[in-house]
């Protein structure tokens, strides 16, 4: 089995900043080269009151299949969001 198939980041976001879509997307980027991979990642938005959506379309483009985004509407702290996305990604 490989590893990296079964790797898969999971990252908690509220209320990012403007731009974090391309500050996210060259992080992806470095981090996949520097391991000689893409590897799986999901963004889950834990409650943010700002709109996401255009970042999210981006990502989507950008990394393709290897993107997912997943959320809530209700803000709940980083380890709730941690919770969600493991369940959600390792438990189908």
């Amino acid at each position: 089995m490989d590893k990296l198939n079964d790797f898969t980041l999971l990252i908690p976001t509220y209320n990012p900043a403007d731009g974090w879509e391309f500050t996210f997307n060259d992080r992806y980027l470095e981090f996949c080269a520097l391991i000689g991979e893409k590897v799986n990642v999901v963004l889950i938005n834990d409650g943010s009151r700002v709109d996401l959506t255009t970042g999210v379309k981006f990502l989507s483009g950008s990394i393709g299949e290897k993107f997912q985004s997943i959320g809530y509407d209700l803000n709940k702290g980083k380890g709730a969001a941690l919770k969600y996305g493991w369940s959600i990604v390792f438990t189908k």
